[in-house]
């Protein structure tokens, strides 16, 4: 099994840091992946609780459905759809206040890429793609957030 994480020190409050996290700012492109968007919008706003968005690109496409929405907390999902036959075991977004007004943001997601006798170098290989595609999303949101 696979586990990513990717966390960062943001010097903004979690509600702005949020913003940007579940907006339509994760249209911008970003990395190896390309772009990030809206494929279908949730129950209530439309980054919420049964929304679906895809990031993709070149090397990777993955569509993940959101399935805990606690604002400007926790954001929990799921992937639904990968360009690799992925085995998605839990996802989640995390923002934690830290003193002097910063927030940690964590992203972590567990998976397993279910092909024959190459599933355990495929997922080493497919962790560390979105370990970077999570890194770059969370150094743009913090380029963001900073700027005010």
């Amino acid at each position: 099994m696979a586990e990513v994480k990717a966390e960062i020190m943001i010097s903004a409050q979690p509600q702005k840091v949020w913003e940007l996290l579940t907006g339509d700012t994760l249209n911008a492109g970003y990395s190896l992946l390309g772009t990030s968007g809206l494929v279908a919008p949730g129950e209530g706003e439309k980054y919420e609780v049964g929304a679906i968005r895809r990031i993709s690109g070149l090397l990777l496409s993955l569509d993940e459905e959101i399935i805990y929405f606690d604002p400007p907390r926790q954001m929990d999902f799921r992937i639904v759809r990968s360009s690799i036959p992925l085995d998605h075991r839990f996802g989640t977004i995390r923002l934690q206040p830290v003193e002097g007004g910063l927030t940690r943001t964590i992203w972590e997601s567990r998976f397993e890429v279910n092909v024959p006798f190459a599933g355990g170098l495929l997922a080493s290989t497919a962790g560390a793609l979105i370990h970077q595609t999570y890194s770059s999303i969370l150094g743009n949101i913090k380029a963001a957030a900073e700027r005010g």
